[in-house]
């Protein structure tokens, strides 16, 4: 009983310092870091191209801005000690009982989250009515071995999966996010916004021609292909929104070619 009350307390003081936040932007910025398993050194730069494509900066403003704008946020946080630094500039820590407290408000109606992260999942944790509500789900650090065919989720904005090796994701999965703006898949970022192709690619030679029919990209990071060696110049043209895009030092030391 008498951890109870404690565990009541403390969330009671966080409640008071989450609504004496500044702005709309940090409370934003400080739900959207549930979205990693606990004990997580959670990447600001990550973090940024969520907000990015969550809608918390507008499409006119520089992604540049975007990153500056995370980064007061972050500060402010951290001087509310509500979140916690490490031992890199690069990445910030949420204490476990924070955590606790965010995915708390985060899953209410305001923000519509869920997050069933690291949990040692298999599949998906609900049936197809229970995700419709939802405007974020993050299952990221689970191994999940099998997904249904398809999900209605209307109002799907971000969507964090980490699958097993070798599972095909059904051509029609999709269908039913007509709204998606974000969409990470085995720790690479594949989003309308930003898109950051990472460990599931690690044998790609050369970008599918794909890619160009994402016409919001405007950051486009292929640092975790090692193998490639072709960007060609019509995909990259087509992209009329990038700002960035980012190339790993071994891809341009190998001659990698755009053309």
């Amino acid at each position: 009983m008498e951890q109870i009350d404690k565990q009541k307390n403390a969330y009671t003081c966080l409640k008071l310092s989450y609504d004496n936040l500044k702005s709309k932007e940090t409370k934003s910025c400080f739900v959207l870091c549930c979205l990693f398993p606990e004990d997580y050194n959670i990447p600001i730069e990550g973090l940024t191209r969520y907000a990015v494509g969550y809608g918390l900066h507008q499409d006119t403003e520089p992604i540049e801005d975007a990153r500056g704008q995370v980064s007061v946020a972050i500060e402010h946080l951290k001087d509310c000690c509500m979140l916690l630094g490490t031992e890199t500039e690069e990445h910030v820590r949420m204490h476990d009982l924070v955590h606790d407290f965010a995915i708390q408000i985060a899953s209410s109606e305001e923000y519509g989250f869920m997050v069933k992260a690291g949990i040692g999942l298999k599949k998906l944790p609900m049936g197809n009515k229970s995700f419709k509500g939802c405007t974020t789900i993050s299952l990221m650090g689970n191994k999940l071995a099998e997904v249904p065919e398809g999900l209605v989720c209307p109002q799907l904005k971000v969507l964090l999966l980490e699958l097993d090796d070798g599972l095909n994701v059904p051509d029609k999965f999709f269908e039913g996010m007509r709204e998606i703006e974000v969409l990470s898949l085995m720790g690479g970022c594949l989003s309308l916004q930003s898109l950051g192709v990472d460990q599931w690619c690690l044998s790609i030679e050369e970008l599918p021609d794909e890619i160009g029919e994402l016409k919001e990209l405007r950051l486009l990071d292929v640092t975790g292909c090692q193998r490639l060696r072709r960007i060609p110049v019509n995909l990259i043209g087509r992209l009329k929104k990038l700002e960035e895009l980012l190339i790993g030092v071994a891809a341009l030391r190998d001659g990698m070619l755009l053309d």
